[in-house]
């Protein structure tokens, strides 16, 4: 996995502030296109980049977003779109998606997710995607399977 710049929140917030010249898809070579910004009041670009989603418009797909950890592109946001709900629809297995959508239900306290659970410790895992430095190193105990154990269980806040 290729780091993008966009595994920190406020990247992603701030891709959507700025106008962008969209990838072109289909034009000629040397054709112009003109600079757009985020359409859409809603879902807001707080929302989409927390949901993991930064801007990337083309000129076909002026909404378009892509999600940092899964790389998924989505567009054709409508204002009634819940960006985690979208994001997990679209892309199950992002452990990023799944960690916010158990985080927001953690805040329901029927709803509370044991943090030993097998759901929480693979969406702890998928976040590390492949950046952990010390997976794979001989004699290095700090691997994502002692960070994401169950002597660790809350190791997810971070994510």
């Amino acid at each position: 996995m290729v780091l993008t710049g966009m595994e920190i929140v406020s990247a992603r917030l701030a891709s959507f502030k700025v106008a962008h010249r969209p990838i072109s898809k289909g034009r000629a070579s040397g054709a112009k296109t003109k600079a757009i910004i985020w359409p859409h009041v809603k879902p807001s670009p707080e929302e989409l980049a927390q949901a993991g989603f930064y801007y990337e418009p083309t000129d076909i797909s002026p909404d378009n977003t892509a999600c940092f950890l899964c790389r998924y592109a989505l567009d054709g946001w409508e204002e009634e779109d819940d960006p985690i709900t979208e994001h997990l629809r679209h892309s199950s297995d992002c452990g990023w998606a799944i960690t916010m959508d158990i985080t927001r239900r953690s805040s329901n306290p029927a709803e509370i997710v044991d943090p030993t659970s097998a759901e929480i410790a693979e969406a702890r895992r998928a976040t590390f995607g492949t950046w952990w430095p010390h997976d794979g190193k001989r004699g290095w105990k700090c691997k994502t399977e002692k960070v994401d154990s169950k002597r660790n269980p809350m190791a997810f806040i971070t994510a």
